[in-house]
């Protein structure tokens, strides 16, 4: 008898376990969301850039993400010498120019949903999300059509009305380190 509560033990456990790992990362997609950067004045006056995270009603990502259910906020740090033309790489990222492949772009990683939702869960103020409507656009015209193609051809997407949103991270002095992935419009 004891012996077969443990073999039945042994079957139920990893059930059990399996169980738990599906509820604890639900598999929901993103098709129902979308990411803006949006510009705003903080009251001291400067400029400041928000990421939002718009949802629909059928999408449980903003809920899952921060307990709203239609949009969730994420302010973003001030990056220094941003709004410029002195950092390089925002140099070669909002040119018109087809210059991504100075950039390597090929290894620039689509992030998922699942590791969407962990960056943003964990964000602690350490990336600056670009879009072509970004306040750091000082090398084109803003949200312009040249750049939303650049923009797209990081992408596999169909959806070529909405922009990609680049992460570039920064260090702790809010300096420019690299490229570091893309959010692909759905």
């Amino acid at each position: 008898m004891q012996k077969e509560i443990e073999m039945k033990l042994q079957i139920l456990l990893p059930c059990f376990a399996l169980s738990c790992l599906i509820y604890t990362f639900p598999a929901w997609g993103i098709q129902n969301v979308e990411f803006k950067t949006q510009i705003g004045l903080n009251p001291e006056r400067d400029y400041i850039q928000n990421l939002k995270i718009q949802c629909q009603p059928q999408s449980p990502f903003c809920f899952e993400l921060c307990e709203n259910s239609e949009q969730c906020l994420f302010e973003e740090p001030t990056c220094t010498n941003c709004a410029s033309t002195a950092v390089p790489l925002l140099n070669l990222i909002f040119s018109v120019e087809d210059n991504f492949e100075l950039i390597n772009f090929n290894s620039i990683p689509i992030l998922n949903s699942s590791e969407i939702f962990t960056l943003f869960k964990n964000y602690k103020g350490d990336h600056v999300f670009l879009s072509t409507r970004s306040v750091y656009n000082y090398g084109s015209s803003w949200n312009s059509e040249l750049l939303l193609k650049k923009f797209h051809q990081l992408c596999n997407s169909k959806n070529i009305e909405k922009s990609p949103i680049l992460l570039v991270s920064i260090n702790a002095q809010r300096e420019v380190q690299k490229l570091d992935s893309v959010i692909c419009p759905e």
